[in-house]
């Protein structure tokens, strides 16, 4: 799993990579088969949303379950993340974030890297945040949105109230509308085993889900070794303060 210099290439102007069917249905059964475990726990990691009161996000289970933590040093995951940061890697944050039938909420747009530079201490960019589809994703059960090419323009000014808890959705509507005047819209969409690598500048967003269908996307948040997190403010289940450099596991390590 290297990418090609096209590759390569295509990430550093549009700010991603979609790879669909990476994952064979053996590797995302291993993973079905452990999602009840996590997502019916009890326990703090667990964050659910403001009104339904259903699961919103799942962080850092890789710490607890076996098979998210092999899940966080697969080979199809590490190589090409390692190919883009030029070394050594470790993980600033994992969470599982399905969107439930009928009531899975939208999550307004912004860019990941300013809740990073600002609760974390993250000193750059050289960091990626990764995602893999365990189920279909359509246009009705709550895709994501991509502006393409807009991480080219840095951090931007952000103005609007935190609807969603989350301080990094701020992006004015103004400034999303000249962005998608100038990059246009992709929406990353397909079976599960589906994959994408995105660059944490990059303008993105997700759509409630009101549809009968639920779908669950696991994300996996890495940086460069040398871009640690100097001023972590969040709970290390957040914002991860174990730096150690990840080494692939073997190909089948999650069958």
């Amino acid at each position: 799993m290297l990418l090609t210099d096209e590759q390569v290439e295509e990430y550093e102007e549009r700010g991603f990579l979609f790879f669909p069917r990476l994952f064979s249905a053996d590797e995302i059964n291993s993973l079905h088969k452990a999602l009840p475990g996590v997502l019916d726990a009890e326990r703090l990691e667990v964050d659910r949303e403001n009104t339904s009161g259903e699961l919103r996000c799942a962080f850092a289970c890789h710490t607890y379950d076996d098979t998210f933590s092999r899940l966080s040093k697969h080979p199809k995951i590490i190589k090409p993340v390692r190919q883009l940061l030029k070394g050594d890697i470790y993980m600033h944050q994992f969470s599982i974030q399905p969107k439930v039938a009928f009531k899975g909420e939208a999550w307004g747009w912004h860019q990941d890297y300013s809740a990073w530079e600002a609760l974390d201490g993250m000193r750059d960019t050289h960091a990626v945040n990764t995602g893999l589809f365990i189920d279909e994703v359509t246009q009705y059960n709550g895709p994501l949105y991509f502006i393409p090419g807009s991480h080219h323009n840095g951090l931007l000014k952000c103005t609007k109230s935190n609807d969603n808890r989350f301080p990094a959705m701020c992006i004015d509507d103004d400034i999303v509308e000249e962005l998608v005047e100038k990059g246009g819209l992709f929406s990353p969409q397909g079976p599960s085993g589906s994959f994408w690598i995105f660059h944490p500048n990059l303008v993105h967003a997700s759509s409630a889900n009101l549809s009968p269908f639920g779908r669950t996307i696991i994300t996996q948040c890495y940086a460069h070794v040398d871009n640690a997190i100097s001023t972590p403010s969040r709970p290390e289940w957040v914002a991860h303060t174990d730096f150690t450099a990840i080494s692939a596991l073997h190909e089948d390590c999650l069958v």
